[in-house]
């Protein structure tokens, strides 16, 4: 479960970059 949580804010971040 961390592991998910942990891809999820990267792809979250991601989009707050563009």
């Amino acid at each position: 479960d961390e592991t998910f949580g942990r891809r999820r804010q990267l792809r979250v971040s991601n989009r707050r970059t563009k």
